[in-house]
């Protein structure tokens, strides 16, 4: 049985693994909260920006992995795909698959054939 973690890693230059953001139990909830407790459903892309913070882009939704530890949803809820784009703080992503950041902060996702464009978030 294949069996996908659904966590972020890091992975130094000397080959110490350590898992960074996420419950390692191969859940497909999409959850907030500490690193500890947080999960995601598939992440498949992520981008780090000048401050620390990690975007993950998770299936339908974009997180936040703050330098702190705490997991946010920034985008999409993890759910059903749908695509909506907006001003406010609630875009939908379809497929969600890569993510970028500016030098001025700027959130980038790939979401299904389409690129979509944030505004600056730190």
């Amino acid at each position: 049985m294949h069996h996908l973690h659904h966590v972020i890693r890091r992975i130094t230059s000397d080959g110490t693994i350590t898992t960074v953001g996420g419950v390692d139990e191969g859940s497909l909830q999409v959850v907030d909260g500490p690193r500890s407790s947080a999960r995601f459903r598939s992440p498949l892309g992520l981008a780090i920006n000048l401050q620390g913070n990690i975007y993950v882009a998770d299936t339908n939704s974009v997180r936040k992995l703050s330098p702190d530890g705490a997991v946010t949803t920034i985008g999409g809820d993890g759910g059903a795909a749908s695509y909506t784009e907006c001003a406010g703080s609630a875009p939908r992503f379809a497929r969600a698959r890569g993510v970028a950041v500016s030098g001025a902060g700027v959130v980038y996702v790939t979401a299904g054939a389409s690129i979509v464009q944030g505004t600056p978030v730190h």
